[in-house]
C-alpha cells in the first residue's frame, strides 16, 4: 500500500527575489514601505517632499528620484533618518533637511556596512551622526549649514568618509570623539567655523602621494612643483595632520575613488 505522503506532489521551496517598492505609488509614506519591505528590497521614492522621521532596521536601499527635489523633511523634530541596529543599508538621492534640536539628518546607531551616497544634508543640529557604527561608507554627499557636519563618535571605527563637500557648518565640519582607523580624504572642507574637532581619535587623513588628502579652504601653503598637492602638511591639531592637502577642490566626478 502506497504511503499517503508518497502520493503528494513534491514541494519546492523558492527564495523570494529582492523587489522594488515605489513611494507613493505602492505606499503613501517611506516608512510604510520600509515596514513592508523584505531584506534586500529597493524602495524607490519619487520626487516630492516627505515630512517623515524614517527608521530603517533592515537591509534595504532607499533611492530618491532626484536629490534636488526628493526631500525628507524632519519638520524641526527628531532625526530625519535613523538607521538602527542594521547593516547593508543604502541611502542615496535625497535632500535631507530640518531635523530637531540635538538630532541628526542621518543617524547611524550600531549600524555597519551601510552606504550614504549622493545626498544633500542641510539644516540640522548634526548632518550625519555615526555612533558605535563601523565599516560604513559616506561618499558624494553635500553636508552644509549644520551645527556639526559630521559627528563620528563612541568607537565608530573603520568607516570611509571620502569625496564629500562639508561646507559652511557653523560649529564643526567634522567632530571625532573616540573614533579610530577611519579613512577621511578627498573631501572639500569649505569655510566651516572649525574645520575639525578631534578627541582620542587616530585616523587616516590622506591616501598618500600622489592621490592626496583633502581640500581645506583655510590652507595657506604653496605648491612649488605644480602637482596639485601642497608642499607642507595641513595641521589639524597637535600631532594630527593631512600630509598631502589638495590645492584645489576635489572634483567628485567619480562615484568613489580615483
Amino acid at each position: 500500500m502506497l504511503s499517503v505522503f508518497a502520493m503528494l506532489p513534491a514541494i519546492r521551496l523558492v527564495k523570494a527575489e529582492p523587489g522594488t517598492i515605489r513611494v507613493p505609488t505602492d505606499y503613501g509614506t517611506i516608512q510604510a514601505a520600509i515596514d513592508t519591505a523584505n531584506t534586500g528590497d529597493t524602495i524607490y521614492v519619487y520626487a516630492e517632499t516627505y515630512y517623515e522621521h524614517v527608521v530603517v532596521n533592515k537591509a534595504v536601499s532607499l533611492i530618491g528620484e532626484n536629490k534636488g527635489i526628493t526631500v525628507i523633511d524632519g519638520s524641526g523634530t527628531g532625526s530625519a533618518i535613523g538607521i538602527s541596529h542594521a547593516s547593508n543599508v543604502t541611502v542615496s538621492g535625497f535632500t535631507i533637511s530640518n531635523s530637531g534640536t540635538e538630532a541628526s539628518g542621518i543617524y547611524l546607531f550600531y549600524a555597519s556596512y551601510c552606504t550614504i551616497i549622493g545626498n544633500n544634508i542641510i539644516n540640522h543640529s548634526t548632518g550625519v551622526s555615526v555612533w558605535s557604527s563601523n565599516h560604513n561608507i559616506l561618499t558624494g554627499n553635500t553636508i552644509t549649514n549644520n551645527d556639526k557636519g559630521l559627528d563620528v563618535s563612541n568607537f565608530s571605527d573603520v568607516n570611509e568618509i571620502v569625496g564629500n563637500t562639508i561646507a559652511s557648518n557653523y560649529g564643526y565640519g567634522i567632530y571625532l570623539d573616540t573614533a579610530g582607523n577611519n579613512s577621511i580624504y578627498h573631501n572639500n572642507f569649505w569655510n566651516n567655523t572649525n574645520q575639525v574637532y578631534v578627541y582620542n581619535s587616530v585616523n587616516f587623513w590622506d591616501k598618500g602621494y600622489p592621490s592626496g588628502g583633502n581640500y581645506w579652504s583655510d590652507y595657506n601653503g604653496t605648491d612649488g612643483n605644480g602637482d596639485g598637492i601642497g608642499d607642507s602638511p595641513y595641521v589639524i591639531s597637535e600631532g594630527i595632520q593631512d600630509n598631502y592637502p589638495l590645492m584645489n577642490p576635489w572634483e567628485s566626478g567619480s562615484t568613489r575613488y580615483p
